[in-house]
């Protein structure tokens, strides 16, 4: 039975939901122990907490793809994105560029990757051999560092590193207990960031696990040593970033209302830093009528919306994890959301084949609860140079921004009218990594064909 330790601001529905089948919650928090009669703080195999955007949770640990699967099962339209970290190579310098002050590393399989000018000692020339250690990516690389992490279950060991317990663990007692450790760590050469996962695990299993982590650590510098070619020395590890759109908050909030009363709407405005107002409402619960309660909210957000010459901004995600903010000033506000920004000169415009002329503008068009985000483009006399439709997930409309996820499948309309569909590729290959559902495919290209009818403008 997989052991799970879950926080946030979704974990009371995940954790009826994972509780249900058969999962073992434990080092529960203090309202879910109460909510579910749970004591048990035994350490866990899987953790969940939320993503820094509270649009979603991060999840990883030994077993967590069985929860991915449960995602997928309860919620079409969750957006699952995969991150693989920490595998070490034994790469090669392919080339310097003093410039961008980077290395271009050979690291095997037409794999390469960046590693910063700043941080590398040795020998700076083409053919060197190099131990380095996959941090992240960007684009068509990833970015590299040659001080190396030892990937442990609890534990994260640094060579000639910082000591940095998780920001999760709250306990005192165990917090001195995983401090004296990391002091055993230091006089061995190496700093150690302690996981939320380290978290009622015994002394005696931690230490083991670092021991460990100290002989992998000598062994993968003997193969890399022995390495007479660009290869992988250690693979990594995963986690999961899970993103929740409106459908799926909605029915987060019907499994927490089965647990606690939950207004309808309580995870998206949670989601969107409103978690007194959340928590408010469902305190009326049983008071009030809903349905009045649910109309009150809605006011009282509307009421907080900037007005017409204000600035508002929209936080566009990518399904590769990116993400860029749309900013500009209200020009209109109705049942849609207007936005005028002004655009730089000299770049180009995605799809229209014309460069961004000085004086141009685009006029950005959001509507809560759609599925698009519209974008027409102007020259400084008002002339209308072409339309982007962008296809993404239900906009969210909050007070202080709006959000959305980019589905990467996008409808261009040209300065005669014309539109045609583009990215359709790279949509259906999010499709086969397992991103995003067919169910949600198919529903971005539903709203493509609508747009390309005419019937969406």
């Amino acid at each position: 039975m997989r052991r799970v330790k879950i926080r946030g601001i979704y974990a009371t529905a995940l954790t009826k939901l994972l509780k249900d089948r058969n999962f073992e919650i434990v080092l529960p928090s203090e309202k879910i122990s109460e909510r579910f009669d749970l004591s048990n703080n035994s350490g866990a195999d899987i953790l969940i907490y939320d993503k820094e955007d509270m649009n979603g949770v991060t999840i990883h640990g030994n077993g967590c793809e069985e929860v991915i699967s449960i995602l997928k099962e309860e919620f079409d339209d969750v957006i699952i994105r995969k991150v693989e970290s920490g595998a070490i190579y034994c790469g090669f310098i392919k080339e310097v560029d003093p410039k961008r002050k980077d290395i271009l590393i050979d690291i095997g399989a037409d794999k390469y990757g960046l590693l910063s000018l700043h941080n590398y000692w040795g020998y700076l020339r083409e053919g060197e051999k190099v131990l380095v250690q996959v941090k992240g990516e960007i684009k068509d690389f990833y970015l590299l560092s040659n001080q190396l992490r030892m990937f442990g279950e609890s534990l994260v060991l640094i060579k000639n590193g910082f000591t940095k317990l998780s920001k999760h663990i709250k306990n005192q007692i165990e917090k001195d207990k995983l401090l004296d450790l990391s002091k055993e760590a230091k006089m061995k050469g190496w700093g150690i960031l302690v996981k939320s996962l380290a978290e009622g695990r015994d002394i005696k299993e931690l230490r083991a696990e670092m021991e460990r982590l100290i002989e992998k650590e000598s062994e993968i510098r003997k193969r890399f040593e022995n390495a007479e070619k660009p290869t992988i020395l250690e693979n990594g590890f995963e986690i999961y970033f899970v993103d929740f759109t409106p459908m799926s908050k909605a029915k987060l909030d019907r499994i927490r209302n089965s647990v606690e009363k939950t207004i309808e709407g309580h995870h998206l405005l949670k989601s969107g830093n409103l978690c007194e107002l959340a928590d408010f409402a469902d305190s009326l619960i049983g008071e009030i009528e809903e349905k009045k309660i649910i109309e009150k909210i809605s006011a009282v957000i509307k009421e907080e919306l900037p007005r017409v010459g204000n600035k508002y901004q929209v936080v566009v995600k990518k399904l590769n994890g990116t993400e860029r903010t749309v900013h500009g000033v209200i020009s209109e506000m109705n049942d849609f959301v207007k936005i005028k920004r002004n655009l730089k000169a000299g770049r180009k415009y995605d799809a229209l084949d014309m460069e961004i002329e000085e004086g141009d503008y685009a006029l950005t068009f959001i509507k809560n609860g759609a599925w698009l985000m519209k974008n027409e483009y102007y020259n400084k006399d008002g002339k209308l140079k072409g339309k982007y439709f962008s296809i993404t997930t239900a906009i969210e409309l909050f007070p202080k921004f709006a959000r959305c996820i980019d589905l990467e499948l996008d409808v261009v309309e040209n300065s005669n009218g014309e539109r045609k569909i583009i990215d359709m590729e790279i949509m259906e290959e999010k499709i086969k990594e397992g991103v995003i559902s067919k169910k949600m495919g198919d529903k971005a290209i539903e709203i493509a064909n609508r747009i390309m009818s005419g019937e969406l403008k």
